[in-house]
């Protein structure tokens, strides 16, 4: 990668990203589903102006946003035994393969163990199932379950353990 420095810092140290990050969520996840762009807005905004959990991360490269990851529970319904989980995992497609993903991985999951999490959840949403468990399962998570996403969709259960 050269001289480019990857950044990640809480989203509460960048509130001017919130909407950004929002933006990002609703296009990736949210545009064809029932949920307006103001919900999801407000949510980053409330995480926009506190430090406590739930937090969102923010990746830059050069100083640019690149990407985001949140650390926070109730991320799966079928699932409310399990938490926190690791959520909105997301690089800009311009920035992807250059190691700002395994970097937001692992700043949530250094973000958990400082909270005093010994164990973090995700699920596969979305499409790229298959290339997105092997993205997780050569950085150490592990299989755990099979559930029903928050669509009604069967998807697979992972835990990383630190």
């Amino acid at each position: 990668m050269g001289d480019r420095e990857i950044k990640i810092i809480s989203l509460y140290e960048c509130p001017g990203c919130a909407d950004r990050l929002a933006d990002w969520t609703y296009g990736e996840w949210y545009s064809g589903r029932n949920v307006p762009h103001a919900a999801v807005r407000k949510m980053f905004m409330e995480r926009a102006r506190s430090e406590r959990f739930p937090v969102s991360l923010v990746a830059f490269l050069d100083g640019e946003p690149a990407g985001m990851a949140t650390l926070k529970n109730d991320e799966l319904w079928s699932r409310p035994d399990l938490n926190p989980w690791l959520s909105t995992l997301y690089v800009e497609p311009a920035f992807r393969g250059l190691g700002i993903g395994s970097g937001l991985v692992r700043a949530v999951l250094k973000k958990a163990g400082e909270i005093g999490f010994g164990k973090v959840y995700l699920f596969l949403g979305g499409s790229g199932g298959e290339s997105l468990a092997a993205f997780y399962e050569k950085t150490g998570w592990i299989f755990c379950a099979g559930a029903v996403d928050n669509d009604g969709r069967e998807t697979r259960v992972y835990s990383h353990v630190y």
